[in-house]
């Protein structure tokens, strides 16, 4: 039996959502059934899920090949310490998913772990970032226990204005809503990213002659800038009125 969004609690309602809703304070075990029935969350709960199991079928492939020497040990270290941070990333937003119907004191729980999830994964690309993609000169912090210090207080910032945004804010959000939101994730985001974005600046915008760039590393800053236009349009989809 699934309900109306008339019938359920308007905390649980996403706008443009009118019906496929579960029912509310059932056991656990009713959730755990539901990742195999249609209803409202279906779809954002295997989205999520599928991402974490080709993450980890990656890490594992990363840790069959440590013997093989495809890359460096430090280096597929990194790359399996990258997957686990995007997994938990994943699996925390397909928990949020799963159980944020049950109860008020559930939705609350599953999405501060949800919040959790996503400025986990945001602290360990920074690391990465810093490790493989960022060039010095174009980098103000060369002191990199400074650069971590600020990346964590700027992941507490953001996990801590995620979780103020959903205690204290109630339908219909107003635009301060989003905007804590999202401005909190810009800032760690920019934080990461600025670098590169530099180098991509100088690299294929002013086409600097004099700057020798390598295969591998105009190929990694293609990638890179498919991941910036990835982000900006899956937040101009967060921000917008889009079911």
């Amino acid at each position: 039996m699934l309900l109306r969004a008339v019938d359920v609690f308007d905390i649980y309602v996403e706008p443009f959502i009118h019906s496929g809703f579960r029912l509310p304070n059932q056991p656990y075990s009713y959730y755990y059934r539901s990742l195999f029935s249609l209803h409202n969350e279906t779809l954002s709960i295997w989205t999520h899920l599928f991402g974490a199991i080709i993450l980890i079928g990656q890490a594992f492939q990363q840790i069959s090949q440590l013997s093989i020497n495809t890359y460096s040990t430090i280096q597929s270290i990194y790359i399996i310490y990258n997957c686990i941070g995007a997994c938990i990333m994943l699996l925390c937003s397909a928990q949020a998913h799963l159980f944020h119907s049950r109860t008020l004191a559930d939705h609350l729980r599953s999405f501060y772990l949800d919040y959790f999830g996503i400025n986990f994964y945001g602290f360990t690309s920074g690391i990465i970032l810093y490790r493989f993609s960022h060039k010095e000169k174009f980098f103000m912090f060369t002191n990199e226990t400074s650069y971590y210090l600020i990346l964590s207080l700027l992941s507490l910032y953001s996990l801590s204005i995620a979780c103020f945004c959903k205690t204290f804010y109630r339908r219909p959000y107003p635009f301060s809503h989003k905007f804590l939101q999202c401005s909190s994730v810009l800032v760690i985001y920019l934080f990461q990213i600025w670098p590169i974005l530099k180098n991509l600046f100088f690299t294929f915008i002013l086409c600097n002659n004099n700057q020798n760039i390598i295969k591998s590393e105009e190929k990694a800053l293609f990638w890179h800038s498919i991941q910036i236009i990835s982000f900006i349009l899956s937040g101009l989809i967060f921000v917008g009125r889009i079911p």
